[in-house]
């Protein structure tokens, strides 16, 4: 038997954690949906890690009458850098795992203003 030389990057852990790291985005039509974490209440809003295929946001916002879902919406439309209208939360407005869909920008772009936004 011959012995198969593995990279540090092939290893089963680091193939795990990239997993968990890429942000899971399907398509609807002409829109991109993906899972939002929302952490209401905050110190400030900002755009988190992605843990899970979801990506993690902080709301400064409490979550009452609908502040916390107008501000998540407000922190990913500066984030990605499009109009607020294009950003709407499809499901879960009540509760703290939504699911959001973004119309207007092609997916590759969409990652790409994410991760310079989560730093």
């Amino acid at each position: 038997m011959i012995a198969v030389k593995r990279g540090p990057c092939d290893s089963p852990p680091v193939n795990q954690r990239r997993r968990l790291m890429t942000l899971e985005i399907t398509h609807k039509g002409d829109a991109l949906r993906f899972e939002v974490l929302a952490k209401p209440r905050a110190r400030r809003s900002a755009i988190g890690a992605v843990a899970g295929g979801v990506l993690s946001v902080a709301i400064a916002a409490p979550p009452v009458g609908g502040a916390a879902n107008e501000e998540l919406i407000r922190v990913l439309a500066k984030a990605i850098s499009v109009p607020k209208r294009q950003i709407c939360i499809r499901v879960g407005e009540g509760s703290k795992h939504k699911l959001v869909e973004v119309t207007g920008l092609p997916e590759p772009e969409l990652r790409e203003r994410l991760a310079v936004a989560a730093g």
